[in-house]
């Protein structure tokens, strides 16, 4: 968004909130039971999706922007993917 100002924040101020935001994405994520992520959402467009799904969506999409500002960093690598190693 235009009003926040990324595009003049220095990287590590960016990369220091999205790391406190999403540990508190994952506490809630992680306490949450296979009969939550498995709740249905209607999408605007008409289809439904999974909680599970918009859980992958959203870490898909960080991804995409950690590789827009650090892109010789292996995104996709299982250390990156798993917190327990």
């Amino acid at each position: 968004m235009s009003a926040q100002q990324y595009a003049s924040a220095p990287h590590d101020e960016i990369l220091t909130l999205w790391i406190s935001l999403n540990q508190s994405v994952l506490r809630a994520v992680s306490r949450m039971s296979a009969e939550q992520l498995a709740l249905l959402f209607l999408r605007n467009d008409g289809t439904t999706v999974t909680l599970q799904w918009l859980v992958e969506d959203y870490v898909d999409h960080m991804k995409h922007h950690l590789r827009q500002m650090l892109p010789d960093q292996d995104w996709d690598s299982p250390a990156k993917n798993n917190p327990d190693q």
